[in-house]
């Protein structure tokens, strides 16, 4: 078997199991969010602060 370009031991990276979870922090934030991957929403029920919307929200104030 040829070595692949970039991969220096094709054995190094087993893949497994994607988490049920997200973590995401971004600059301003005070603390991590913790975001269950198949909802998309935080333990309270609240959408992500990431999500599309909340995002959009955000736009729209700085313009």
């Amino acid at each position: 078997m040829s070595p692949r370009p970039g991969i220096s031991n094709a054995e190094a990276r087993q893949p497994g199991k994607a988490p049920n979870f997200s973590v995401n922090w971004t600059v301003g934030d005070s603390a991590i969010e913790v975001i269950n991957a198949t909802t998309g929403k935080d333990e309270l029920g609240r959408a992500s602060r990431l999500c599309s919307r909340r995002l959009a929200a955000c736009q729209d104030l700085q313009t």
